[in-house]
């Protein structure tokens, strides 16, 4: 930026205005760096620039403290988050770990199994297991919804040792940032 150095910052774009202020924060080469919604006004590139910059400085030892509402990239940040919710902590850890601990929300999981259908049956006698929907648009999709996870989870995996399923994939659907926001600020999680 030495070609525009007499150039007025607030002639910059949000965005040019925000690296701009990151180059000042970096300068003394801090310890600990705090940033509040660094990402905001950032090009999709340049946020992807400054996520692999903010983790290259945490694999130098630096401590990044950052406060945002942009979920998804910090996921891919981080694992280790601390949600504030009206003006307190209301949880820390990784977010499966957060996740865990909200067994009054049941966990929405999509499995890809052989013989759906007897799957389902055999999973409506987990006790962990709330619902079980079975869906044939295309190819036939399991949804179960579930309680304490960890123990549905023991309770799955002996159930394919024992009755030899080929299990192709398991997705939790509401176990992302947005969706533990949304629980522990008092809603469905489907934010």
């Amino acid at each position: 930026m030495r070609d525009r150095a007499d150039r007025v910052l607030r002639g910059y774009s949000k965005g040019m205005r925000q690296r701009v202020k990151l180059a000042q924060a970096l300068l003394h080469d801090p310890e600990l760096l705090i940033l509040d919604e660094p990402l905001s006004g950032i090009d999709p590139i340049g946020r992807q620039e400054l996520l692999v910059l903010f983790q290259s400085l945490a694999a130098q030892g630096k401590c990044l403290l950052i406060s945002s509402h942009e979920l998804e990239a910090l996921e891919k940040l981080t694992n280790h988050v601390a949600i504030m919710a009206r003006g307190r902590i209301a949880a820390v850890g990784t977010l499966p770990q957060i996740r865990d601990l909200l067994d009054d929300h049941p966990l929405t999981v999509r499995l890809d199994v052989d013989r759906p259908r007897d799957v389902a049956r055999m999973l409506l006698a987990v006790p962990e297991v709330l619902a079980v929907d079975v869906t044939t648009k295309g190819d036939v999709e399991l949804v179960a919804k579930i309680r304490h996870p960890k123990r549905f989870f023991e309770a799955f995996g002996r159930l394919v040792v024992e009755e030899e399923l080929e299990v192709r994939r398991v997705e939790p659907l509401d176990e992302s940032a947005h969706a533990i926001l949304g629980y522990l600020l008092g809603g469905s999680g489907k934010t």
